[in-house]
Parts: C-alpha cells; sequence; structure tokens
C-alpha cells in the first residue's frame, strides 16, 4: 500500500452484484459490476475502499440467508453469517468497512436471486 503523497483522488462509486444465487461473488473496484460467481476481484494496488453502505435485497418469495465477509489474501473475516433475509426483503448494513489492496469483498447466499448494491469512496494513490 503506498503512503499517500498529497496527490491523488478521492471519489465516491457504486457497484453491484445482480441475481446472486447459491455462487460467491465478489464486489469490484473499477466501475464495472461484478459478474456472479466470480470471487477473484479485488482492491488494486494503491488504492483505499472505504465501503459506505451495502443494500442486499432478496427479491424471491422465500427467505433466504447471506454470508458477507472480506478475504485479505490470507484470513476470511465474517460480517455477517446466515444472515436471514425474508421474502421480498432488503438488508441494509450501514458500518463502514475499510478495504485495502488486496482485499475481496464477498456475498454468498442460500439460493434464489439476491441483489446487492455497494456505495464506497475509491482514495486513488497510484
Amino acid at each position: 500500500m503506498a503512503i499517500p503523497s498529497g496527490s491523488g483522488t478521492e471519489v465516491l462509486y457504486r457497484t453491484t452484484i445482480n441475481a446472486q444465487a447459491t455462487d460467491i461473488t465478489a464486489f469490484r473496484w473499477d466501475r464495472t459490476n461484478a459478474t456472479t460467481g466470480t470471487d477473484t476481484y479485488t482492491v488494486p494496488a494503491n488504492h483505499i475502499i472505504t465501503v459506505l453502505t451495502v443494500y442486499i435485497c432478496n427479491t424471491e418469495a422465500t427467505a433466504r440467508t447471506v454470508k458477507f465477509w472480506v478475504n485479505d489474501g490470507t484470513n476470511v473475516i465474517r460480517m455477517l453469517f446466515d444472515q436471514s433475509i425474508g421474502e421480498k426483503e432488503t438488508f441494509v448494513m450501514n458500518d463502514r468497512i475499510v478495504l485495502v489492496a488486496g482485499d475481496a469483498l464477498l456475498l454468498e447466499a442460500s439460493g434464489g436471486n439476491i441483489d446487492a448494491h455497494c456505495s464506497f469512496i475509491d482514495q486513488d494513490w497510484s
């Protein structure tokens, strides 16, 4: 991770995961949406990501559970484990999460059709 030198950018963005089922999917940080089932997206070098809010919506008529965690390349740090989301309900996570280069933020659902929207600040020191 680079030490900020006084030059860089700090921009508010969003990323999404659409129609998540039983796969594990990582959020992307390059302003494009994640491909469901791809778990290899990580924070790029010389970036600090501050996650502001994550909305997780169950669009099915059946309750589902979700898991939500960070993988720092060595450790799995769980934030939600089998969080129940009722039929056609939304779970909102408003706690800030700071991610650095190499970290992955991942989502897994117990089935169905789960959508996730993540707003974040990208500090780019590259």
